[in-house]
């Protein structure tokens, strides 16, 4: 049974996700991980979306070093073996998701879906983290393994609305005025950093039609991709901060 983490927007509801995604998991035959990263341990889109990475470094106490220790433990209660996971964060969960790969490279994930993320950190060294990778130690070697996995980038065809919530720092209006825009510029340096590497390339980019940022339909359109076997649908929800 393949086993679906899902990392939940800013606002950090976990009824709302699970109501989503338990009839997805139903239907398609997957058991999903819906850690919980509470404003208590995890403040901020600091904490959440960046992982608390300052200067390049990821503390020990970051949000990205919280994904392995879950999946051990379920790895163990559900008697799960020889198999990795995959990945959905729509939103801030996708700011999460796509900076979690480049920190955590050799994680057993099998695909990923980063969904209607407002803004992104770039495959760029010349740029300063968090906009970029300046800074990090994110290495070429690491970039190559990243880009050989199945990773697609989610946008809604209507989400091109500059609501409260969409960054307006420099560096985010440089890559583009909304987040359909912003998805395209994230994709396509993804695909030219590929290119300069003589690296293989194994994303997509996927626009939701008739969808704002929108979470549901995000998942309804994700989850089939994500899916992979049959098998009972089982749900467990986790306190990333315990």
């Amino acid at each position: 049974m393949p086993v679906v983490f899902v990392l939940h927007g800013i606002n950090r509801n976990l009824g709302y996700t699970l109501d989503t995604w338990e009839p997805l998991a139903d239907r398609h035959g997957f058991l999903i991980v819906v850690p919980h990263f509470d404003d208590r341990h995890f403040p901020g889109a600091f904490s959440y979306g960046q992982g608390s990475v300052r200067d390049g470094t990821v503390p020990r106490g970051s949000a990205f070093n919280a994904i392995e220790p879950i999946f051990a433990a379920v790895s163990l209660r559900y008697g799960i073996k020889g198999q990795g996971y995959r990945l959905f964060g729509h939103s801030a969960g996708a700011q999460f998701v796509h900076r979690f790969l480049y920190f955590h490279p050799e994680a057993p994930v099998e695909r990923a879906v980063i969904s209607m993320a407002g803004w992104y950190t770039l495959p760029d060294a010349e740029i300063d983290w968090p906009y970029g990778l300046g800074g990090t130690a994110v290495s070429e070697a690491q970039l190559r393994r990243i880009m050989a996995l199945d990773v697609a980038v989610q946008v809604g065809s209507q989400d091109r609305v500059r609501d409260e919530q969409l960054r307006r720092s420099r560096g985010a209006e440089a890559q583009g005025r909304n987040r359909v825009a912003r998805g395209i510029t994230y994709f396509e340096a993804m695909e030219d950093r590929a290119a300069s590497l003589d690296a293989p390339f194994r994303w997509r980019f996927v626009v939701v039609p008739d969808a704002g940022h929108d979470s549901e339909a995000g998942a309804e359109d994700a989850a089939a991709w994500l899916a992979a076997g049959q098998g009972q649908r089982r749900v467990l929800a986790q306190n990333a901060g315990s």
